[in-house]
């Protein structure tokens, strides 16, 4: 079972003038974003959509073998060129779209309610859909 509360994802840009810029996208994982707490497991911290988060570049700067804390041989802090001050507004604003587009209430801890749809396999269960395969 994965307890991970966050995925992390770098995507580089582009390597210039010896600077390497990326974006960086972080996702909460099975905690409700716009809750007053972090999950169960840190109480104390503010919800994702109002935390402020930092980050520090660890430098390995050698690719032989998997990279381990033990490789580090410099580390910086670095410079954000944009930052968004307020993410409320973002979250709020998906957890409407996917309560409308899925038919689903999210409450304040995270759980959903599906709303009842109406049964239509029987009707569509003679349809067939054909996709074109090109050659390989």
């Amino acid at each position: 079972m994965n307890n991970a509360l966050l995925s992390i994802l770098t995507f580089p840009q582009r390597f210039e003038n010896g600077k390497l810029y990326f974006n960086v996208l972080l996702i909460p994982r099975n905690v409700n974003p716009l809750a007053n707490s972090f999950g169960s497991a840190f109480p104390d911290l503010p919800a994702f959509a109002d935390a402020e988060v930092s980050f520090t570049a660890k430098i390995i700067d050698s690719l032989d073998g998997l990279p381990a804390a033990t490789q580090v041989t410099a580390e910086r802090s670095p410079y954000a060129e944009s930052s968004h001050a307020d993410f409320r507004p973002v979250w709020e604003a998906l957890k409407a779209q996917i309560e409308k587009s899925e038919q689903i209430t999210v409450d304040d801890v995270g759980n959903t309610t599906e709303k009842k749809f109406e049964d239509t396999r029987d009707k569509f269960k003679n349809v067939s859909i054909k996709k074109y395969l090109p050659l390989s």
